[in-house]
């Protein structure tokens, strides 16, 4: 297993942007490279610069040649980074990794089929704050292919494809799609349900206390099963909130 190291410097004005820039841009194209194994991302302030790191885990070098181009020692740039960093730093470094440092998989994304694939990816942005995905245009532009949308910049993904959705057939499709807040955001979205009119397949959402964690299940307008969670029970309890119009379940999921 091999890791890839790369610096790059912009002033603090542009700290939030450039990260942003890097979820949006950078961090699907590592993901999506064959032989990838992770990706990293940290940043600093440090006086009127800021500095960013990205530290990523490889299969092997063949497969950091495929991202980076032959000679790996060259670090890779988009033409995005002229306006951002005060200067392109040449080269990266490599380091061998022991097993026991590598990243566990996560999950990347899941397909559903959709009658629109455009009105499904109107409703998820509206609903969950998911946006396409940039590099997967392409797919996309294919009527067959992949719509992607993602509410976390690419690590997880919505694959979005024309075609029959499952509706209410019980065991055909996924079972349910989790996606996962912290505490205040999770209350936040709770307050929200009202306006956005959820409803669960039979019926109106659920808010369900799971003891350790607290979930909202709802369904998309094709029958496809979604969840909310947040494992910052304590925070919903003593929000006072989880008592109010939608009150809790201890039902399973």
């Amino acid at each position: 297993m091999i890791a890839r190291m790369w610096h790059g410097v912009t002033r603090a004005a542009d700290y939030d942007a450039y990260w942003a820039f890097l979820h949006q841009r950078a961090i699907p194209d590592y993901r999506g490279t064959p032989g990838n194994c992770g990706v990293r991302l940290f940043r600093r302030l440090e006086g009127e610069r800021a500095h960013f790191l990205t530290l990523s885990y490889w299969s092997s070098l063949e497969a950091i040649a495929v991202f980076a181009g032959t000679d790996v020692s060259v670090a890779k740039y988009y033409p995005e980074d002229q306006r951002y960093l005060l200067e392109l730093e040449p080269t990266v470094a490599h380091y061998e990794v022991s097993a026991f440092d590598v990243p566990e998989p996560s999950l990347d994304h899941v397909e559903l089929f959709v009658p629109d694939r455009a009105e499904a990816a109107a409703w998820y942005a509206r609903v969950l704050g998911c946006r396409p995905v940039p590099g997967t245009e392409r797919w996309a532009a294919d009527p067959q292919g992949p719509l992607m949308v993602s509410a976390d910049g690419g690590r997880t993904k919505l694959a979005l494809f024309a075609g029959e959705p499952r509706e209410r057939r019980a065991t055909a499709g996924f079972h349910r799609v989790a996606f996962h807040l912290a505490g205040p955001e999770w209350l936040a979205f709770v307050a929200r349900l009202p306006e956005l009119g959820l409803q669960e397949t039979g019926g109106a959402a659920r808010v369900v206390d799971h003891g350790a964690a607290w979930s909202v299940y709802f369904s998309d307008p094709h029958g496809h099963r979604l969840e909310v969670t947040t494992y910052e029970a304590e925070v919903v309890r003593s929000s006072g909130r989880a008592e109010g119009p939608l009150s809790p379940s201890r039902s399973s999921s």
